[in-house]
This record gives structure tokens, C-alpha cells and sequence, in this order.
């Protein structure tokens, strides 16, 4: 059929239930497709080639129009055909004047898109339109640089069918915007939506916009540590969840570098790179600072306190003596066979294993100072490590240690170290205590301390975030940071609680909160138990038995009753 001088567009169109599958077109042109369009440029043969072969082709079945209306499908109208296996036609829904395209039927029942619709054959198919007196026309359109489906053109659709409208992206700049409606009224912010046809001719524009803007970092990952693994080495974790961003026009990355998994062992400037979907738009980045916490190696164990009660009896002493006097020791053939695995007596090539810890130099020879220590520990009733505060540079003091905790509890001083000084001797007691976490008990020398908080991994000698000077002794004490910034001192009672009960007591470390009630709610059978009463800051309740379960705890104004919090 000639469409216009140089245009001519071939079509297939079989008999209504004719064997016959169209294969391809041969000649001039060689193609699969059913329907072609192409310019004429000199005299042209094209031939249609058909097979009457059912083994390579299946039935498609076209139905009758549906409903009041009328109208018919393209390429194919109602009738039966054979289509070779695999083949694809596009089927388009073509309503009569006056007359509103309703929906497909059959296998292509639920599709929306009245045009271009294609169909794959690859069995038998039936397929069927329905038509409706009332109705509008929807005009699709696009603004900038995409794409829609159904494609750019007006559509006659039945007052209250559901188009799905989809708006995708064409380029790498230009992004999804919104459908605006004929006065520029949002219709969605969505690139795919379903939208209802009303009674009325409507225009739905696909808006797409230039997107040149950086998208918008809400909040970066926060200053803070990488703990030691067991081998003492630092690795960068995955910090991208902690990153807050949004975009104006779509979907986002985010990236790291250095990536996780790489070692550091400084602190590390750590970049975040937030990209969208436009290259013709900036990245947004922002920074943060790993800090690797100090590895803090476990307390040695003292092999001579062989029971390791942190007491040495007097058989644990005799045992040192025996090596005294028997002018050293040497590591026993079998360690299983004797209480501490030595033997005594000078052995020269018996010291592959650790000497004891009552040798002090390691020469698998006890000498009159190194049992002496010992002594020590046995006169005062107890030994302790003390790492540098100890008098005799093996780490451990004698007698009674004092016991201390941190809960750290300010949320203004990010990720500390304890340090405690005692005799003009500073120590890192603790590294890397994040907001909300709590020490175990450390053991240091009793009497006059000095305890502060500095920042993570700096040197004790430095300026302290908060001290408190203290008189301790042997009962264990909970030192709880505030905001203020201070250390609270608490003592403890580490009593152990009643069979099938928990211990609970309610410290106030909050100096910026009135007074407060705490009542603990047992979930279950909501019975009520006060654990502190008109609790100001700096105070502690006492503890509490509760039985082993699920509580709600409620905070509230001691003085009006007002509930200022309540959580699990």
C-alpha cells in the first residue's frame, strides 16, 4: 500500500483461519516482521513467504469486541490464524467514533497499554478487546529529555479504566520530575502509577528536569573507634548505614574510602561520597576519623598462685622455697605431672617452656629478692595486678585492690579512656568506652586516685575531659560520666541476687533533668515496683529485687507526675 511517494508499508494479512503462517519477507528487503515501512528508491520485490507446516506455528485466536461499544485490533481483527512458534506481533486496540476502549481480554486480560501491546506466541493465545459508550481521550505527553509508556499520542479510554503510566530515563542528566496534569497540577511524584480516566479529555505530562544539583548529606557517620582484633591490628568497618541522604530526583550511592576492611594503625580520615543519578549533578561528600583504640593486653596470670585465687597459701610458697633451695628449677618432661609443670633443680636443658612468674628475670633460678616477693604476697593475705603502678615492675601489688567501674553516661564526650593516677603514676585503665557502655571492675591501688576521662587513644598526661580526686578503698565503687561534664562516684554491692531474681538500682546522671520517679512494670502482669522516689542528680537509689522478666520502665516529674519517659 503506498503511503506516500516514497514510502511503502508491507503487510501480512492471512485469511481468517487460513493454515498459513507467515515466515519473513524476502527480495529487496529480509525481515521477520510482520508489518514494514521503507523509503522507495528504485524498482523493489517483496515477497511474503508462508508455511502450511501446523508443526511450526500455533493458533491465535482474535475474539469479538466486549460491551456496548465497538471497535477493532491491529494488525489482526477478530478471527483465527496461525502465527509461527516464538514469533512477536504488536496488537493496538482501535475504538469506533463514539465508541471507548475498556480493557484487553483473554491472555492479555489486565494489561493497560491500548497501543503497541506486544504479543509472544509461543502457544495457543487468545486475546480480545472491550468497548464502552462513555468516556474521555487522554493525551500523553513529555517535557525535557524521556520516555513513556503508553507512548507520546491520545488515547480514548472508558470513563474509569486504569491506564499504568510509567515515565523512565532516556540519558544519564535528566531525571523524573513528576506528571503534571493540563494546569501543571501534580498528578504524581512517581514515575509509575496507575491513574484512573475520568469523564473528562485529560493531558498528563511526563515532566523531566535537568538535574545539575548535588543531592543533600542529612547527617554523616560520627567521629569514632576501631576496636583491636585478637592479632592487636585495626580494620576499617562498613560505615555507610550510618549515613543519612537524600536526593531531590531519585536514587542514590553511597561510597567509602578507604573501603572496609582496610588496616590502619593511626587515626583515619574516613570520606563519604554520596552520588545520584545525573552526571551532570555534583557529589556530596563528608568526613569523619577512625580512631584505633590502644590494644590493652590481658593481665598476666601468676603461675606461682597455682590455684589462681590471687592468694598465696603457704603451699603455693613452699613450692618457691623448694626451688630457692634447690638452686633453681627446669620445665618437667611431662607438665601434667607436677602442680605447676616445673621440677626442681638446675636443668639447663629443661627451660624451652615460660619460667615461673616468681622469676622475676626468667633464669630458672629463684634468688633471695624474687622469693622475698613472694613472701610478700603471702604475708599480706593477697596479690592483685596493677599493671604500672606496681613497686617492683612485674605488674603486680600486694594486698587488697580498690575496684572501680565506669558507666559512661554524656553524650557530649564521644568515645573515651579511663586513666588513673596514683604516686605521680598515670595509666590507662580502660580504652574506646562508647556512649552507653560500662567498664567490667578494674582493680588499682587503694588510696588517694585521681580518675579522668580523656579522648580516645590520647595520652593521659593530657587535658581531661573530667576528673574527680578520691580517697579509695577495697569496696568496689561505679564511676558514672555526665554531661556536665563530671564523674559521679557510686559504691556498689555486687551481692549476688536471689534465685530467678535481677538486682536493679537507678543512678541520676542526667544534671539538665528535675528530680524523678522510677517505677519498673513487669509486661506481664503490669504489678508496679518503685525503684526510686524524688531522685535528683547525683543520686542513686538503692537495689531493687525483681523477678527475671520484661519490664517497662517509666520516668516521671517527681513533683508533678508528669511521664517524661517510658521504654523497655
Amino acid at each position: 500500500k503506498v503511503r506516500d511517494e516514497l514510502a511503502y508499508m508491507a503487510e501480512w494479512l492471512p485469511a481468517d483461519g487460513s493454515p498459513a503462517a507467515f515466515i519473513a519477507w524476502t527480495g529487496n528487503l529480509v525481515s521477520g516482521e510482520y508489518i514494514l515501512t521503507f523509503p522507495i528508491t528504485q524498482n523493489m520485490t517483496m515477497i511474503a513467504n508462508y508455511t502450511d507446516d501446523p508443526a511450526q506455528s500455533q493458533q491465535l485466536t482474535v475474539l469479538p469486541p466486549e460491551g456496548p461499544g465497538s471497535g477493532y485490533t491491529f494488525p489482526l481483527d477478530t478471527g483465527v490464524y496461525r502465527i509461527i512458534t516464538g514469533s512477536t506481533i504488536r496488537f493496538s486496540a482501535n475504538p469506533d467514533p463514539g465508541s471507548y476502549f475498556n480493557g484487553w481480554r483473554g491472555d492479555l486480560a489486565g494489561e493497560t497499554r491500548p497501543r503497541e501491546v506486544p504479543v509472544r506466541v509461543d502457544g495457543p493465545t487468545t486475546l480480545g478487546t472491550a468497548y464502552t459508550l462513555t468516556g474521555a481521550q487522554l493525551t500523553l505527553a513529555v517535557q525535557g529529555q524521556g520516555y513513556i509508556v503508553p507512548n507520546i499520542g491520545t488515547y480514548t479510554l472508558a470513563q474509569g479504566f486504569q491506564i499504568n503510566l510509567f515515565a523512565g530515563r532516556i540519558n544519564s542528566s535528566w531525571v523524573f520530575d513528576s506528571w503534571r496534569n493540563q494546569s501543571a497540577t501534580i498528578v504524581s511524584s512517581v514515575p509509575e502509577f496507575m491513574y484512573t480516566m475520568g469523564a473528562t479529555d485529560q493531558t498528563l505530562t511526563a515532566v523531566f528536569v535537568e538535574d545539575t544539583a548535588a543531592p543533600t548529606i542529612i547527617a554523616c557517620a560520627p567521629d569514632t573507634v576501631a576496636y583491636p582484633d585478637e592479632n592487636c591490628r585495626w580494620f576499617l568497618e562498613d560505615y555507610r548505614a550510618l549515613v543519612t541522604a537524600v536526593d531531590d530526583y531519585g536514587p542514590i550511592s553511597i561510597l567509602q574510602t578507604p573501603p572496609a576492611g582496610t588496616e590502619i594503625t593511626a587515626p583515619q580520615t574516613v570520606t563519604i561520597t554520596v552520588k545520584d543519578m545525573s552526571t551532570a549533578s555534583p557529589d556530596a561528600t563528608c568526613q569523619f576519623t577512625v580512631t584505633p583504640v590502644p590494644c590493652q593486653a590481658p593481665p598476666p596470670d601468676y603461675t606461682a598462685d597455682q590455684n589462681g585465687d590471687h592468694v598465696i597459701d603457704v603451699t603455693e610458697l613452699m613450692r618457691i622455697i623448694q626451688f630457692y633451695n634447690s638452686g633453681g628449677y627446669h620445665c618437667a618432661a611431662d607438665p601434667g605431672a607436677t602442680e605447676d609443670g616445673f621440677e626442681p633443680g638446675q636443668d639447663d636443658s629443661a627451660e624451652s617452656c615460660n619460667p615461673s612468674s616468681a622469676d622475676l628475670d626468667g633464669n630458672f633460678d629463684i634468688s633471695l629478692d624474687e622469693l622475698l616477693r613472694v613472701i610478700q604476697f603471702y604475708n599480706a593475705g593477697a596479690y592483685y595486678y596493677c599493671g604500672d603502678f606496681s613497686p617492683d615492675g612485674d605488674g603486680f601489688c600486694a594486698g587488697r585492690p580498690a575496684t572501680v567501674r565506669l558507666a559512661h553516661a554524656a553524650p557530649t564526650l564521644g568515645f573515651v579512656d579511663l586513666c588513673a593516677t596514683a604516686g605521680g603514676i598515670s595509666a590507662k585503665q580502660a580504652a574506646g568506652v562508647d556512649l552507653g557502655d560500662y567498664t567490667p571492675f578494674i582493680s588499682i591501688p587503694a588510696g588517694d586516685v585521681t580518675l579522668s576521662l580523656v579522648p580516645v587513644a590520647e595520652d593521659c598526661a593530657g587535658s581531661a575531659l573530667a576528673s574527680v580526686s578520691v580517697t579509695l578503698d577495697t569496696e568496689p565503687i561505679t564511676f558514672v560520666s555526665s554531661a556536665e561534664p563530671s564523674l559521679l562516684g557510686f559504691p556498689d554491692d555486687l551481692s549476688l541476687p536471689a534465685p530467678g531474681q535481677g538486682r536493679v538500682r537507678v543512678i541520676h546522671a542526667n544534671w539538665g533533668l528535675q528530680p524523678v520517679d522510677v517505677i519498673a512494670v513487669d509486661t506481664a502482669t503490669l504489678q508496679e515496683t518503685v525503684l526510686a522516689a524524688d531522685l535528683a542528680y547525683r543520686g542513686s537509689s538503692a537495689y531493687t529485687g525483681l523477678p527475671v522478666g520484661n519490664y517497662e520502665l517509666r520516668y516521671r516529674d517527681a513533683e508533678t507526675d508528669v511521664l517524661l519517659y517510658s521504654g523497655l
